[in-house]
């Protein structure tokens, strides 16, 4: 009934546009909250290594505000090396250890976990090396530190 309250005292030449115009303001304005609460947490991706290699590199870009998330498979005692280079030391990284969650406000995409020594929100780390202390999935996150950032991730486990 919302729709008659409003098209009531707008005079149009044409009723049906006025209903039309109605119906449309009614399933926007109804749709809204639903579309707000669909909105995905962000999903890492992962890293793969070619066959018989122990390292990889990855080229990417993230605009201001933005992460790029990348997660690996690891058991404890290997020794894990990561870097960035960006143009301008324009971009970092955190590493977190396994046990991280991801949660989202619908417009943010909050991690919770433990970060490796070094490589924390804090830090900065353009670098981190360091044997892995327990098995399972690792997530480097990647965001830039003064607006856009081009960067190039190399990863390497032995």
């Amino acid at each position: 009934m919302v729709f008659k309250v409003l098209t009531r005292n707008v005079t149009h030449r044409n009723d049906t546009a006025c209903w039309t115009t109605a119906a449309i303001f009614v399933v926007l304005s109804l749709s809204v909250p639903y579309i707000a609460r669909a909105s995905p947490i962000a999903a890492s991706q992962p890293i793969r290594f070619a066959p018989n290699a122990d390292s990889v590199t990855i080229a990417g870009g993230v605009v201001r505000g933005a992460r790029d998330l990348y997660h690996l498979d690891a058991r404890s005692g290997y020794r894990l090396n990561v870097t960035i280079k960006a143009p301008a030391e324009s971009a970092v990284f955190q590493l977190y250890r396994p046990g991280y969650t991801l949660t989202s406000d619908g417009a943010i995409t909050a991690i919770k976990g433990e970060a490796l020594i070094g490589a924390g929100e804090t830090d900065d780390a353009r670098a981190w090396t360091g044997p892995l202390p327990v098995s399972g999935r690792y997530l480097i996150v990647v965001g830039g530190v003064r607006g856009n950032a081009s960067y190039r991730l190399s990863v390497t486990l032995k």
